[in-house]
């Protein structure tokens, strides 16, 4: 990799038989197709520079979005592996079959193709577990993709009919896999974001400091249709909806248990607590819009401060957040015994006059981990009500919002995220049932 020792020498020849398998097998693919330049991250930016690392980390959308085609080796466990090996598509009989075709001459040839099949996790392609190429993907309009068993060309088209929008094609399937749409006439532009954050934490990084810089690029071409401020990985219009995510263990959306491996919180800052970024879990959102629910908190600023002026969708060194809203006391709990499948390790004791109390944590906090473990006092912040009805005549009437610990005079983080439920009929009103009712409002400071 480029490095500041090796800057200068590297800038005259390349020492050829230093570099990665894959970098040799993309500069020959790029070669053999009759182009003479190559963006490759390892060879363009300076690994050892943080200066340079930012600089270039934010230029991102226009490195992706401005090239003619990016070359995806997503067959490739590591860089060492390269990708052009023979494929053994004969030990998949039941999946590969010959396609007689017409060449350009006229002569008639054959293709073999192969069906694949999603849901076996022996067809994932390493390179979609990766967090930084997630964005290369929904960045680059043209991608030449190395699979185990295919190669694949995926473009974008932009059709000249104005209620569609761009979609990825690829001349075989109809659409896709692993994409979320840039732009959807079903969804608003923030919606399309939380989306993209699911899809995002979904994968997985070397370094955690990277989880705000490795979705930036992303983040930078859809603030084009987003009004407001990006905070550390929420949007200033989006606010408070944005605050609503949950944390889920890496492994429970792969498990038939429900059971998986809860994350301690970093100890290297990554973002405030308030935001996803500020994890290592995936983060997910309740998928229902703005028009559904009422908003109870109201957001009158952020004070954050960038590590780099110039990656102004990149990591912060601090961020603060100023809210008003109605709080009352509870004490949060955990357990390590996870009975039955949907039972959670959760639980949260609010003293409700009515209703059920349901908490999801963000991490494994230290009280949690210590023998025996003990529950943590806490403040119950609430951000949205909703009325979710089951069929026409019941349903539940729910308060959301986050579960904070208190680190001073109105500062405040965020632990995780609660919900209250009541049994409800046909006829409530969202102010009904109202838990924070008798509580007044105050102002909070978020960290």
């Amino acid at each position: 990799m480029l490095t500041i020792k090796t800057e200068k020498e590297w800038e005259n020849s390349l020492p050829w038989a230093e570099l990665s398998q894959t970098i040799k097998d993309s500069i020959l693919v790029t070669s053999k197709l009759g182009y003479k330049y190559i963006w490759i991250d390892a060879l363009c930016i300076v690994q050892d520079d943080t200066k340079d690392k930012m600089g270039e980390i934010a230029k991102m959308a226009q490195v992706y979005g401005s090239a003619i085609w990016t070359l995806a080796a997503s067959k490739a466990s590591a860089a060492t592996e390269g990708f052009l090996e023979d494929r053994k598509v004969t030990e998949y009989p039941d999946h590969v079959f010959q396609l007689r075709v017409r060449c350009e001459d006229g002569q008639m040839g054959s293709a073999i193709l192969f069906r694949p099949i999603t849901s076996n996790p022996l067809f994932s392609e390493p390179l979609n577990g990766r967090g930084w190429t997630l964005q290369e993907r929904y960045l680059s309009s043209r991608i030449l993709e190395y699979k185990r068993l295919q190669l694949k060309w995926t473009c974008t088209t932009v059709f000249l009919n104005p209620e569609k929008v761009s979609e990825y094609l690829d001349g075989w399937f109809d659409d896709v896999e692993d994409t979320v749409a840039l732009s959807d006439p079903d969804d608003d532009a923030p919606a399309i974001w939380r989306k993209m954050v699911y899809a995002y934490t979904l994968r997985s990084l070397t370094v955690n400091t990277d989880r705000i810089l490795a979705i930036s690029g992303v983040a930078e071409v859809l603030g084009m249709s987003i009004e407001g401020k990006y905070w550390a990985g929420l949007w200033e219009s989006d606010l408070p909806l944005g605050l609503m995510w949950k944390s889920t263990p890496a492994d429970v959306e792969y498990s038939k248990t429900n059971s998986g491996t809860l994350r301690s919180r970093p100890e290297e800052y990554q973002g405030p607590s308030w935001s996803w970024v500020s994890i290592n879990s995936i983060a997910n959102y309740a998928q229902y819009s703005t028009s559904e629910v009422t908003f109870s908190l109201q957001i009158l600023g952020c004070d954050f401060e960038l590590v780099d002026a110039r990656a102004v969708y990149g990591s912060v060194k601090t961020a603060q957040l100023h809210v008003r809203g109605r709080i009352r006391p509870g004490v949060f709990h955990f357990s390590h015994n996870v009975a039955s499948v949907n039972k959670s390790w959760w639980t949260l004791d609010a003293d409700l006059e009515e209703g059920r109390a349901y908490a999801t944590g963000d991490a494994l906090e230290p009280e949690f981990v210590a023998s025996p473990p003990s529950g943590i006092h806490v403040t119950l912040l609430e951000v949205i009500r909703r009325i979710d009805m089951m069929n026409e005549k019941a349903g539940d009437v729910i308060s959301e919002g986050l579960i904070l610990r208190k680190i001073g005079s109105q500062r405040y983080t965020r632990l995780g995220t609660f919900s209250f439920y009541k049994d409800v009929d046909a006829k409530a009103q969202s102010d009904q049932h109202n838990w924070f009712k008798a509580y007044e409002q105050e102002d909070l400071f978020l960290e």
